[in-house]
C-alpha cells in the first residue's frame, strides 16, 4: 500500500461527542521519550476511556502512539485538545494516522486533490517519519473552527479540538501520531476510548497531582510561548 501523506479538513468527522468528561478518562502522563515508530507509548485497550498527557518543548518533536485493533466492523475514535490555558487558545497540531490496514475515508483530500482545487496544503515542513508501505492520514485541527470545553472540576478543564475516526480492513496496528507544526512550548492531550471507569491502579496511571499541574497555567513558565532561534531548531 503506497504511503500517503495529506492534509484533511472535514466537518463530518469531527465527532467531539467523545471528549466530553475528559476528566473522567484514565489519565496518563508522556515521559517524552515517545519520538517515534519504534518507542510509541501503547494504547492498552480501544474500550476504556483514556487520554495521554503530551507536553512540547523546544525543540518540539511528534509524539507517537500506537493501538492495536482487533474489532473491524466499528471504528475508534481519536480526540485531541489542550487544557484550559489562554497562551493555548491558538495551538494547533495536527493528527496523524498511519498503518498498513488503514482505510482512507469518503472525501478525505490528498495534497494532490486540494492542489487541483487551489486550496493551501501543508507547508509547515512538521510531518512524522512514515514507514515504507504505511497509508498515513493527516487531520488538522489549524481552521477546523472546532473549540469545545469540558470541565471536570475547578483544576481539570480544557478544549477539545478534533476527533477522528479510525477505520481499518483488517486487524492491526495504526500508530496515532501528535504532530506539533511550530516550535513551541505547548501542552496536548490525546484520547481513546468511551468506558469510564477510573482505575488508580492502572500501570502507568498518572498520580492526581501531576494530573493537576499537567492542566495547571502556572506550573510551568513560560507555557505557549514560541522557542527562541537560538534553540537549534530545524
Amino acid at each position: 500500500m503506497a504511503t500517503r501523506l495529506a492534509s484533511f479538513l472535514y466537518a463530518s468527522l469531527l465527532l467531539l461527542a467523545a471528549t466530553s468528561g475528559v476528566g473522567a478518562h484514565r489519565p496518563h502522563l508522556d515521559n517524552g521519550l515517545h519520538t517515534s515508530v519504534s518507542s510509541a507509548w501503547e494504547w492498552p485497550d480501544t474500550t476504556i476511556a483514556r487520554i495521554l498527557m503530551t507536553t512540547q518543548d523546544c525543540p518540539s518533536a511528534a509524539v507517537y502512539t500506537k493501538v492495536t485493533i482487533t474489532n473491524t466492523s466499528t471504528s475508534v475514535a481519536v480526540s485531541l485538545g489542550i487544557p484550559n490555558v489562554t497562551t493555548l487558545y491558538d495551538y494547533r497540531p495536527s493528527l496523524w494516522f498511519m498503518g498498513r490496514t488503514l482505510v482512507t475515508p469518503k472525501g478525505y483530500q490528498t495534497d494532490s486533490d486540494r492542489c487541483q482545487q487551489g486550496l493551501a496544503i501543508n507547508a509547515t515542513g512538521f510531518q512524522p517519519r512514515v514507514p515504507r508501505g504505511f497509508t498515513a492520514l493527516e487531520y488538522a485541527s489549524a481552521g477546523s473552527g472546532v473549540f469545545r470545553g469540558f470541565s471536570e472540576s475547578d483544576l481539570i478543564s480544557g478544549y477539545a479540538l478534533l476527533s477522528a475516526n479510525i477505520t481499518v480492513s483488517a486487524p492491526g496496528e495504526v500508530y496515532v501520531v501528535l504532530q506539533p507544526n511550530e516550535h513551541r512550548r505547548a501542552r496536548v492531550w490525546l484520547a481513546i476510548g468511551h468506558e469510564e471507569t477510573p482505575d488508580p491502579n492502572e500501570p502507568g496511571h498518572a498520580i492526581e497531582v501531576d494530573e493537576h499541574a499537567w492542566f495547571s497555567a502556572t506550573s510551568t513558565p513560560l507555557l505557549g510561548s514560541v522557542c527562541p532561534s537560538w534553540c537549534g531548531l530545524q
